[in-house]
This record gives C-alpha cells, sequence and structure tokens, in this order.
C-alpha cells in the first residue's frame, strides 16, 4: 500500500474516532508500526493533524484540549 492510499486511511479512522493509536493503525493498514509512525510524522508537518505520543488526533481535539 502507498503512502497517498495509508494516508487517506488514516486521515479517515482520526476524524471518525478523533483519535487513533499506532498499534490500530498499524493493524488497519497492516504495516509495521514504524512505517506508521513516520507516516504521522508526515502528516503533522502537513498540518492535518494532531501527533501524540502513541498516535495523533484531530486538530480540532488537540485545539480543545490545550485550552484547559
Amino acid at each position: 500500500m502507498n503512502f497517498q492510499h495509508r494516508k487517506r486511511l488514516i486521515l479517515q479512522m482520526v476524524e471518525e474516532r478523533g483519535s487513533a493509536d499506532v498499534p490500530e493503525l498499524a493493524d488497519l493498514l497492516q504495516t509495521s508500526t514504524m512505517t506508521v509512525r513516520r507516516d504521522l510524522i508526515q502528516l503533522a508537518a502537513s498540518g492535518l493533524l494532531y501527533r501524540t505520543r502513541g498516535g495523533a488526533m484531530t486538530i480540532r481535539l488537540a485545539m480543545d484540549t490545550q485550552q484547559f
């Protein structure tokens, strides 16, 4: 599976759930956790999601969390 396809699935899952962790994304994508981590770093650098320890969350949820 190429990055573009993984990217679409990662963003879809994070958007639906609000957040996702690396192991569940690796299971969904049937790839290694290292590949998922690299993909999340790239997506976060592009401003498409917020990278958390062990996963990612939507930018909206991250902004709501930081207000407290």
